[in-house]
């Protein structure tokens, strides 16, 4: 069956502290640098698990990924949408277009009444929900 992967965020702040070296090792995006292309790009993206975290942006890295970084020349940017402002109505339409075929469908998670309104909050700050957060407090009538 073999090991299973670690989950650097989910182990204890002391066994981090104590094990970075081999967490490092495990760790799946160092393994990905790792065998990536001389001038490759890494798009940053995701990170709203750590907003609520004190940690530093971008994520700090082992000593010898930064030395392959530097020596293939591989650079890590953040994706940002303000950065594409100019494709965003080609962009939107090409979206609206998929979701009519249905090639692109979306999940969100929905709660029943503006009385759940907080826990729905606590939820989606806490990663309990899957797609965007909505409470349903009527039904649309037309």
């Amino acid at each position: 069956m073999g090991t299973p992967a670690l989950n650097p965020l989910l182990i204890s702040p002391y066994l981090f502290d104590l094990h970075q070296d081999i967490i490092d090792q495990l760790n799946p995006y160092f393994q990905v640098i790792r065998c990536m292309n001389k001038d490759s790009h890494v798009v940053l993206c995701g990170q709203i698990s750590v907003y609520n975290q004190d940690v530093p942006y971008p994520p700090p890295i082992p000593e010898d990924i930064q030395c392959i970084l530097k020596e293939r020349n591989i650079t890590r940017d953040r994706y940002q949408l303000i950065s594409y402002m100019e494709k965003f109505p080609d962009g939107k339409k090409q979206l609206e277009t998929w979701v009519r075929e249905g090639k692109l469908k979306n999940r969100e998670t929905v709660v029943k009444g503006l009385e759940n309104t907080g826990r729905a909050f606590v939820d989606m700050m806490s990663g309990g929900n899957i797609g965007k957060q909505v409470v349903k407090v009527a039904e649309v009538t037309r």
